[in-house]
């Protein structure tokens, strides 16, 4: 690079800084909106039951039937403001007083299960005298501390929805750009890779980003306030478990050679079982998805062990090559952070239950990301190398036409093909090449061989294949209207001949001659000698009729 460019690069590379630096300003620096006296009071605290025992919304009674939890409330502390929470898998209703404000009890589909999820509330405080008794009456969906109130507030809800979005929007962003990068690395693998056996492994590698991002995101509430949907949200993350260990085994087992081996095939079948019956059985039974997550933990679980098992086979057969340490180095991070957060999940209810996996997916998919896009890059570029040598192989440099050696590999093609399948053969041959050469040069022969192949390219290489098989000779191999490309071909030597910027010394005439190919019962070697017989036939009778 000069270095007047590398200072446009860097001035370029100063302009995005600038607008990153600006873009994360956005969700630091914020103004006043306005509202006098904004109201933002903590009310997780000061709840009690009906007997006088204090209430911790976190950690509610979630024995069968319905239980409530009240405490006072004052007319001058509201201030137009709103009960804010996010609850998480409760039926309840509120009463102010006597009177009921807000109802919440969502039917699901039936394949939902029987949990929606986190939900964030915005519960309108209508207008009073002095104080009043707030009344929550719920029923627990779940027995564990997944039902509850969390961070409830009594405060505007535009500032409720903030404090959700500047909380929330660095995990998601993170999943965000995990998700394009593994939507990257299948695009790359549709463009670099997509007729080789890497094309597997590549695609397997961003399936297993995306999925990963998708999953990593749950507990970000974002999704949930901007669609107004807590289910689904929760139903693509218990998918997104199931699912899991389908593309990351195919991926390993790409990477080190297993493919093809019978626990490969049975682990991705019970990972593909365990999704559907997961369905059937939430549908039919009316039980939860959250009742048979052990089963898909367990999976996982033995997924990872078998891939473990597969990498280190690999590297006991092959040795410890470069990406195959990346592997290890990324595969492990990622395997911790999940053990992990599972056992966060299990045992501390955590409310973001992939805070490690999350940060352990960047890393692993940075890692193997640049590898594989690496090695596809690589891949790709021998395989142009590969190409332009075939080309350079198989192409003849005056026409531009295949050459001979070509035609030896069309022969065999069209040996193989179906029994019956009939192609007519024509063998071609230039006449008066030897006089442009000898009274005009060698120049103007060639420039009478070029119009010949062009000629009969854009005649018989429409409806078939053509090649040049020598000095002035050319093989065209048609399969069906064939006298469609010899009308043509007339068409094309009379243009030729006719054309004034083309301006040949010496007029195009090419004499041919036809035989047919039937595949499975002829001979090509005899097809083209009977083909060359004709053409000589119809060389000899242009000879005796030409005047000059």
């Amino acid at each position: 690079m000069s270095r007047t460019s590398r200072v446009f690069a860097d001035i370029t590379l100063t302009v995005l800084f600038i607008m990153v630096v600006l873009l994360g300003m956005i969700f630091v620096i914020s103004i006043p909106d306005g509202i006098v006296d904004a109201v933002d009071a903590d009310y997780s605290r000061g709840w009690t039951y009906d007997d006088g025992t204090s209430a911790v919304l976190t950690k509610l009674n979630r024995s069968e039937g319905v239980h409530a939890i009240s405490t006072t409330i004052y007319s001058e502390d509201i201030k137009g403001a709103s009960l804010c929470t996010d609850a998480s898998n409760l039926f309840f209703d509120v009463y102010l007083g006597d009177k009921l404000i807000y109802s919440f009890h969502p039917d699901l589909p039936g394949f939902y299960g029987k949990y929606y999820g986190n939900y964030v509330h915005f519960i309108n405080i209508p207008q009073f005298n002095d104080e009043e008794t707030l009344r929550i009456e719920y029923e627990a969906l779940l027995d564990t501390d997944w039902a509850s109130f969390r961070n409830m507030r009594l405060t505007e809800p535009s500032f409720y929805f903030r404090s959700i979005v500047q909380n929330n929007l660095l995990r998601f962003m993170e999943c965000f750009i995990i998700l394009l990068i593994g939507l990257a690395i299948v695009l790359f693998g549709f463009i670099f890779d997509r007729k080789n056996e890497r094309f597997t492994q590549t695609i397997s590698l961003g399936v297993v980003a995306v999925i990963l991002a998708c999953y990593s995101n749950s507990g970000s509430l974002l999704i949930q306030v901007i669609t107004n949907n807590s289910a689904t949200p929760r139903i693509i993350d218990l998918v997104c478990l199931m699912l899991l260990p389908i593309p990351t085994i195919i991926y390993i087992a790409m990477f080190t050679g297993f493919l093809r081996k019978w626990f490969v095939k049975a682990v991705i079948g019970v990972a593909a079982l365990n999704t559907v019956m997961n369905f059937v059985l939430v549908r039919t039974t009316g039980k939860d998805f959250h009742d048979f997550l052990i089963i898909t933990h367990l999976i996982i679980g033995v997924g990872l062990l078998l891939c473990f098992y597969m990498i280190f086979r690999h590297i006991s057969q092959k040795g410890l090559r470069k990406g195959t340490a990346l592997l290890v180095i990324s595969g492990t991070i990622i395997f911790v952070a999940g053990a992990i957060d599972m056992v966060r999940y299990y045992f501390r209810n955590s409310t973001d239950t992939a805070l490690f996996t999350r940060y352990g997916l960047m890393v692993f998919i940075i890692i193997m990301g640049y590898n594989e896009i690496k090695e596809l890059i690589l891949i790709s570029e021998k395989s142009i190398k590969t190409e332009l040598m075939a080309k350079v192989a198989y192409t003849d440099a005056l026409t531009g036409i295949p050459n001979r050696e070509a035609l030896y590999l069309y022969e065999k093609e069209i040996r193989e093909s179906k029994p019956g399948t009939v192609y007519q053969v024509f063998q071609l041959d230039l006449n008066y090449l030897k006089k442009a050469n000898d009274e005009f040069g060698h120049l103007e022969g060639d420039k009478l061989i070029i119009a010949a192949a062009r000629a009969i390219d854009g005649s018989f290489g429409f409806y078939g294949k053509c090649f040049r098989t020598g000095g002035d000779e050319f093989i065209a191999v048609v399969k069906e209207d064939a006298d469609k490309a010899l009308k043509e071909f007339d068409i094309q030597v009379g243009r030729a001949n006719s054309n004034e910027d083309l301006a040949l010394k010496v007029p195009l005439s090419i004499a041919y001659g036809s035989a047919e190919f039937i595949a499975g019962t002829s001979n090509i070697a005899e097809v083209e000698a009977i083909a060359d017989g004709e053409m000589y036939k119809m060389k000899k009778q242009m000879k005796a009729e030409r005047k000059d």
